[in-house]
């Protein structure tokens, strides 16, 4: 099925307080938002007559309601945007560290998505590898499993590499990463240069990326970009395919434009990185690509 991304809509609403838990976060998680719409959409629509079982994880889901900061709007969350898109996925596996996130999305789920299976999970996703596998039917030969991953950490101490690794060898998977580029890694370059911080280290899968980063820092290369750079990296030494990080450049009340993050989608499959180009043509103008 071939889609033209402008004529794909979003499925992240407005929505009034319901006296649940709501987390804040920056305007610019519309723009984030509206390509996760985008990309489950065709992922969920595209796959559904090729494969048993489409099945999507997050694994940092929040309450599925955010309100924007300095602000009384409040918008759906990527857990209740994919649960939006029309042709549901057959799995849908939720994870969150923060209780209160945990009981407010059972809550929105049990109200508006009754029969839909799906898992929510308190627990440190670093850890809890295992049950979340679990919770992914086992594949077979009439029984196909294809798997849609989000992976949206606050910063960079909240996620390892060997978790996004272990998921990766034990199951079919497809990954969207936001990486806490200039929002982290921009600003605490400092502190991960420690060699006491095991932060950096853990995120890339890099114990030596210090070494790199000296000959990197010689060229000019600012260190959010280096970061970047070396995660999509090693993503690639686990089979998946080259791929350009997506810039989230959104304008603020001044008319600037400063890059906050970047959004990073990794697939063993053509077809996979085809559907997130499109994803991004789709959607907002304030998205460029970053050539690495």
């Amino acid at each position: 099925m071939i889609f033209n991304g402008s004529s794909i809509p979003s499925y992240s609403k407005r929505v009034g307080n319901d006296g649940l838990v709501i987390p804040e976060v920056g305007a610019w998680s519309q723009i984030k938002y509206n390509l996760i719409s985008h990309y489950a959409h065709m992922f969920a629509t595209s796959m559904k007559n090729k494969w048993n079982n489409r099945i999507y994880i997050d694994l940092f889901s929040g309450a599925g309601y955010s309100r924007i900061k300095n602000t009384d709007e409040i918008i759906e969350s990527s857990p209740i945007i994919t649960m939006r898109v029309p042709d549901k996925f057959d799995k849908y596996i939720f994870a969150d560290i923060i209780p209160e996130n945990i009981q407010a999305l059972r809550a929105r789920i049990s109200r508006e998505f009754n029969g839909y299976d799906h898992s929510c999970l308190e627990c440190d996703v670093n850890s809890s590898v295992t049950d979340i596998l679990a919770l992914v039917p086992t594949p077979s030969k009439g029984n196909t499993v294809l798997t849609f991953c989000l992976v949206d950490p606050f910063k960079i101490s909240n996620l390892k590499m060997s978790t996004l690794e272990e998921i990766s060898k034990a199951i079919y998977v497809d990954f969207l990463v936001l990486i806490p580029s200039r929002m982290d890694a921009g600003r605490n370059l400092g502190p991960y240069l420690n060699h006491e911080n095991k932060t950096m280290d853990e995120f890339l899968g890099m114990p030596n990326w210090r070494e790199d980063w000296e000959l990197t820092e010689k060229l000019g290369k600012p260190f959010w970009s280096f970061v970047v750079e070396k995660f999509c990296e090693k993503f690639e030494s686990f089979g998946f395919l080259p791929t350009k990080a997506s810039e989230i450049v959104p304008v603020n009340e001044t008319g600037t434009q400063r890059i906050l993050y970047h959004l990073t989608f990794f697939s063993k499959n053509e077809l996979g990185k085809k559907f997130w180009c499109d994803s991004i043509t789709g959607c907002d103008p304030q998205i460029k690509i970053f050539d690495q």
